[in-house]
């Protein structure tokens, strides 16, 4: 197991994301179709209903590609910050010691059935798919490769 605690990391696949949104340093809406448009669904940006009630506290600025300002969404503001803390069960092996009952007749000195799995499952508070995917600076881009969960399964036999 691996884990990392009390890390914060700055999201910049998000935030890219949502600049491309407001046009990007162009601030155009003719620039605003040719980008990867994230899923909006659930955050919590300012619309002009929302802020009829008191109480509302947005955690992002409005989001209009309309809109000329993009420096709101620059990736040195907090609002790209998450939580980086994961546990992450990275390792599972599995054994299996044949009986000797069953070598004798097969003539064999010691036989063993294993598995392994590699990278099983990962706790995380983060919106990042991986969160041990953060650079030397404490970013999370999006530009690296996913880490795969990989099976192995063998048979040790010793004659």
């Amino acid at each position: 197991s691996v884990f990392t605690l009390k890390r914060d990391v700055i999201n910049t696949s998000f935030q890219s994301q949502i600049s491309s949104i407001v046009g990007g340093y162009s601030s155009s809406i003719y620039s605003f179709a040719s980008n990867r448009l994230p899923d909006l669904t659930g955050l919590n940006y300012w619309t002009p209903a929302k802020a009829k009630d008191p109480n509302y506290s947005a955690d992002f600025p409005s989001i209009n590609p309309f809109g000329p300002s993009y420096y709101q969404f620059i990736p040195i503001s907090s609002m790209f910050n998450e939580d980086g803390s994961y546990f992450k069960i990275k390792n599972v092996v599995l054994s299996y010691q044949l009986p000797n009952s069953l070598l004798k007749v097969a003539k064999v000195n010691r036989a063993k059935v294993y598995g392994i799995i590699d990278n099983v499952l990962t706790f995380k508070n983060s919106t990042m798919p991986n969160p041990e995917l953060v650079d030397q600076l404490g970013q999370y881009t999006g530009g690296l490769y996913a880490t795969p969960t990989r099976f192995t399964i063998g048979l040790d036999i010793q004659f």
